[in-house]
């Protein structure tokens, strides 16, 4: 017996406005329907019936799921980001020594390296140059880290192992931020 494919239903325009506001609302579905075009009058009663539609079901979940998918990935780069600013080793960037200062030639710097480097420039003289490298803020980094981790300014660190499989979106904000913690290990190697 052949399975059946699912039947793919497109939503109108305030359908899909309507899924889409209903999530920036607040899952208000009153101010989603009357946001998507609806009457203001009757906005109470199409947010009901919008939302026992199946086909709207099935969009708002996909929505929910590719919004918390987007902010996972978006969390996981500003991590990687944050930790490159936060493990900053000028060596990796200039080298010194009796002899003067040296910048590192820029297409042989790891990409985290390069990522902490706000600013490069030289300033050319008569018969000098100096070259000035300005980092971004690691103290600012590492608080950042340190926040979003609970280290800092709020409860203490505290790793609670939940679930991996679990869907984002039913998943707590400790859980995703272990789930980001573990995919960045898997992205290092160290896992």
């Amino acid at each position: 017996m052949a399975k059946k494919k699912p039947v793919k239903h497109k939503l109108n325009r305030r359908q899909s406005l309507f899924v889409r506001y209903y999530v920036s609302s607040g899952m208000n579905s009153a101010s989603a329907a009357e946001k998507a075009g609806y009457s203001p009058k009757t906005a109470k009663a199409q947010g009901c019936r919008l939302l026992s539609n199946v086909y709207i079901k099935v969009a708002l979940d996909k929505h929910i799921h590719d919004l918390l998918t987007d902010t996972e990935n978006l969390s996981i780069k500003w991590l990687q980001q944050t930790m490159a600013i936060a493990g900053f080793d000028i060596r990796k960037a200039i080298n010194w020594s009796d002899n003067g200062v040296e910048f590192i030639d820029s297409s042989t710097l790891d990409d985290a390296t390069a990522f902490a480097i706000q600013e490069v420039s030289m300033i050319q003289g008569e018969g000098s140059k100096n070259i000035k490298v300005k980092a971004y803020d690691k103290t600012k980094a590492l608080d950042l880290l340190g926040k979003f981790l609970g280290i800092v300014g709020g409860d203490s660190f505290a790793l609670k192992i939940e679930d991996t499989s679990a869907k984002p979106e039913d998943m707590t904000t400790e859980a995703r931020r272990e789930r980001i913690a573990e995919l960045r290990r898997k992205l290092d190697g160290t896992n």
